[in-house]
């Protein structure tokens, strides 16, 4: 592989291969240069009077502004991964903190415009932006909001209880870079596909805060504490990301698949921790037209929440929502106790 690396950039040096007896340590010192970015870009974001100001009257616009404010993060985004995934030598793991950093920025920005643009400026408060956040990218609440009905009920958080949380964050976006690191080395190949990942998530952590932020977002005088942490953690029961599979294997052929619900599911796919066979038996399941059988005692409150707004992202996904979507969908909330 490097050969063919070294041949469309000449001149430049091979990189190093990560070592696995080095890349535990790599890791953590990875999770740790990002937990110190997360918490920096949670204080510059929250903070930034000038950016508000500056895009005042895009969202004064209301929610009618959504659309543009995901749209542009996005681009901006995937721009940014694509471009520093051309960048050549052997930089290390370490070396995509750069980049980690900048989308992280535009991520939580785009949570924040869009927490204004939804009505929530009053509300908007570290603690809400880090919820919204966590999420979205599948860290659960992490003891900083409980669902009560269609209500959000947000927690105060202090100074050691969020320090925990955000370590508890960058330990989730580290996984998904490390996942990502071996394509920065593929140079122009990578950067596609860097770019095109980048764009994307950035796209449905947009989307997925606005299912979210339709609800009532109410500040409650409570502290979450650190066993609130803990306890949100590891309360998701394993089985949550099998069953959220099963379901959106259900509602994409329940209507005949479409490319694009193909696309979501294997993304969803693609970050599920079950070997290559396991895999391909789901992937299977999808040309069957029978509908799988689920658990759904395993999702709690949050977890239903996340799995909803996932559920109508996949509805959507090729432009129309069918009679028999909206019948599975309306079985699926009964079966999760939801009206």
């Amino acid at each position: 592989m490097f050969d063919f690396i070294s041949k469309i950039m000449p001149g430049e040096e091979t990189p190093e291969v990560l070592r696995p007896e080095d890349e535990k340590s790599a890791t953590e010192k990875l999770q740790f240069a990002l937990t110190e970015k997360l918490d920096e870009v949670l204080e510059e974001v929250i903070n930034d009077k000038k950016d508000l100001e500056e895009k005042r009257e895009q969202l004064e616009k209301g929610r009618l502004a959504a659309a543009d404010l995901i749209s542009k993060a996005a681009y901006t985004n995937g721009a940014i991964s694509g471009a520093m995934a051309l960048i050549p030598g052997p930089f290390g793991l370490l070396g995509i903190v750069p980049e980690m950093y900048l989308v992280l920025k535009n991520q939580m920005t785009l949570i924040r415009d869009l927490s204004i643009a939804y009505g929530h400026k009053d509300k908007l408060n570290k603690e809400l932006l880090t919820y919204l956040f966590a999420s979205s990218v599948g860290a659960g609440g992490l003891g900083l909001a409980a669902m009560h009905g269609s209500k959000i009920l947000v927690r105060r958080a202090g100074l050691r209880v969020m320090q925990k949380i955000v370590t508890i964050l960058a330990g989730k976006v580290t996984q998904q870079a490390v996942k990502a690191f071996v394509s920065r080395w593929l140079s122009f190949v990578g950067a596609a596909a860097m770019a095109a990942w980048s764009k994307y998530s950035t796209e449905k952590i947009g989307e997925i805060c606005c299912e979210m932020l339709e609800k009532e977002i109410v500040l409650i005088d409570e502290e979450a504490n650190e066993n609130d942490v803990i306890t949100d953690v590891h309360s998701e029961h394993p089985g949550v990301p099998l069953e959220s599979i099963k379901i959106f294997i259900n509602l994409a052929k329940v209507d005949g698949l479409a490319q694009q619900e193909i696309d979501f599911f294997q993304n969803k796919l693609s970050v599920l921790i079950i070997n290559e066979t396991e895999k391909s038996k789901l992937q299977m399941q999808l040309l069957n037209k029978d509908l799988l059988p689920v658990d759904y005692s395993v999702f709690g409150e949050l977890d239903k929440a996340l799995l909803l707004a996932n559920m109508k992202l996949l509805m959507e996904a090729d432009g129309k929502v069918s009679e028999q979507e909206h019948q599975l969908e309306n079985e699926i909330k009964k079966h999760l106790n939801l009206n």
